[in-house]
């Protein structure tokens, strides 16, 4: 990949995550409540489903809309 296509995959990989509630509940866990016990979706790795895993990496934008579409193409 180009470092332009890098930056606008890591834009959309930080979207989802913000949208998807794990770092909200990591978050809460230690910075609110101080509790240190997050309530993970997923008690292993092994255990997150190959959509969930796609889910991250579908793209948010259309190509001509991607708010780094400025960015040098390849």
């Amino acid at each position: 990949m180009t470092l332009a296509e890098c930056f606008r995959m890591e834009l959309g990989l930080s979207c989802k995550c913000g949208e998807f509630g794990e770092f909200q509940e990591g978050v809460r866990a230690l910075l609110i409540e101080k509790d240190h016990q997050p309530n993970w979706l997923f008690k292993s790795i092994s255990h997150v489903p190959k959509a969930t895993v796609d889910y991250f990496f579908e793209n948010i934008w259309a190509p001509d809309t991607h708010p780094l579409a400025h960015l040098n193409a390849d």
